[in-house]
């Protein structure tokens, strides 16, 4: 039964492949009989400036730096999970997230490159998944672009962003 497991991992942190990025996960806990996943602290630390990743790439890429505060997931029935191989959530909340985007529109674009859109990575997940809430809070968004021949690069930022999505399968 799992009903009596339980986790309790104080915070780990990996160099992600390509050496760019950090991964930093803080106290993680889940309680099978309360359905219950906790993250503390989220951080996706860049490990190159903004502008030198581009150029060590040598095409125009996606800079991130970001963070959650806290994410928490209910309603997580793991033994539902395992006989029928679907997952079934009743609530992801994730709260605090501050996400920075940067291109630099300066470095040549690769166009043989064709990443899959959100849409097309959620279908090649192998198994279902079925989540009745998700929600957003006290969040933070910023695209910077570096256009051709611009001095500085642009921004947009949403502020105290949140967001309710509601029948995610």
């Amino acid at each position: 039964s799992f009903d009596e497991l339980n986790m309790d991992v104080e915070g780990q942190e990996i160099i992600l492949p390509g050496n760019y990025y950090k991964l930093y996960v803080g106290r993680t806990t889940a309680s099978a009989s309360k359905g219950v996943f906790v993250v503390d602290t989220v951080k996706l630390i860049p490990l190159v400036g903004k502008y030198q990743l581009g150029k060590m790439i040598g095409k125009q890429v996606d800079w991130f730096a970001a963070s959650v505060d806290r994410i928490f997931i209910s309603g997580v029935d793991l033994q539902a999970a395992l006989k029928r191989m679907e997952v079934g959530v009743k609530s992801i909340d994730i709260s605090g997230v501050h996400f920075v985007n940067f291109r630099d529109k300066n470095i040549p674009f690769d166009y043989s490159n064709r990443p899959k859109i959100p849409s097309q990575s959620i279908k090649s997940i192998p198994i279902p998944v079925k989540v009745d809430t998700i929600k957003v809070s006290n969040s933070y968004v910023r695209y910077e672009e570096h256009a051709v021949g611009a001095k500085t690069a642009g921004t947009i930022a949403l502020e105290n962003l949140s967001v309710v999505a509601t029948g995610f399968t």
